[in-house]
């Protein structure tokens, strides 16, 4: 609440002590670089925990276990074996519920090896794809395209990878795909609050399958950008997207205030 946050370190032996602690309820957590941050008394990963009670009266033996955090690290190669640079690295976890995991693009992305490291990962079951950026040619549109964990164009074929506590799960390959492309073309029409139809950004968003994973905004932005999403409206409102894949999507505009 809005009482008094009290913080110590433990010593060598992991042992602390909080001294002159006033009466109340309190709430009692550790962290430490490497390790995911833990609340006294959850009885699950991320868990709420429990409440202290200080009354007149000395609290001893608390104990808790702080869960190390995994890695996962691995490369993305084309279909001829070569690493790829720059491709971001989208991620979901699927909780102990198995509920589906949320994909959202990361600030990871591959080196000039096409090698990637993502730390401090809690441990659980993770789906990881690759979304390499925008081809430069129009001609090599439908090379190099996204793919989830190992090869697979859809969720439904892709391969969990599952990370234990503190565990650092190596060698994860992950190779693009080659598949038809074909472009969307359009206008749009009606007035634009505050700006131009050149202030637009089209999202095109793949149709969520039942079952499959929740797709959060920044990996819609991140899709649609691969596509010529971002600023992809003319001022007359005339747009043309390049590099769809066959499938069922999601068309939404968006307006973005100029950047001063």
């Amino acid at each position: 609440g809005r009482g008094e946050a009290l913080a110590t370190t433990t010593d060598a032996e992991g042992k602390f002590r909080f001294d002159h602690v006033k009466a109340g309820r309190y709430s009692l957590r550790g962290s430490k670089a490497g390790y995911e941050r833990g609340n006294y008394g959850a009885t699950d990963f991320g868990g709420r925990g429990r409440t202290l009670a200080v009354t007149n009266q000395d609290i001893s033996g608390l104990e808790f276990r702080l869960i190390p955090l995994g890695i996962i690290q691995g490369k993305v190669l084309n279909r001829n074996g070569d690493p790829v640079p720059g491709v971001t690295i989208a991620c979901g976890f699927e909780d102990i519920y198995g509920a589906p995991p949320t994909m959202e693009p990361l600030k990871n992305a591959t080196d000039e090896r096409g090698e990637f490291r993502l730390p401090d990962m809690p441990p659980g079951r993770y789906y990881v794809q690759a979304l390499p950026p925008p081809r430069a040619s129009p001609r090599d549109e439908g090379a190099n395209l996204p793919a989830y964990y190992p090869a697979a164009a859809n969720f439904s074929e892709a391969q969990a990878i599952p990370l234990r506590a503190g565990q650092e799960a190596s060698g994860i390959k992950i190779t693009l795909r080659e598949a038809p492309v074909y472009r969307v073309r359009g206008k749009v029409t009606g007035a634009v609050w505050r700006g131009s139809y050149s202030d637009l950004d089209l999202f095109l968003v793949p149709r969520a399958d039942a079952g499959g994973p929740m797709l959060g905004k920044t990996y819609g932005r991140a899709i649609s950008q691969r596509v010529g999403g971002s600023h992809a409206v003319q001022p007359d409102g005339s747009f043309e997207l390049h590099g769809v894949e066959k499938g069922e999507y999601e068309l939404v505009s968006s307006f973005q205030a100029p950047v001063a």
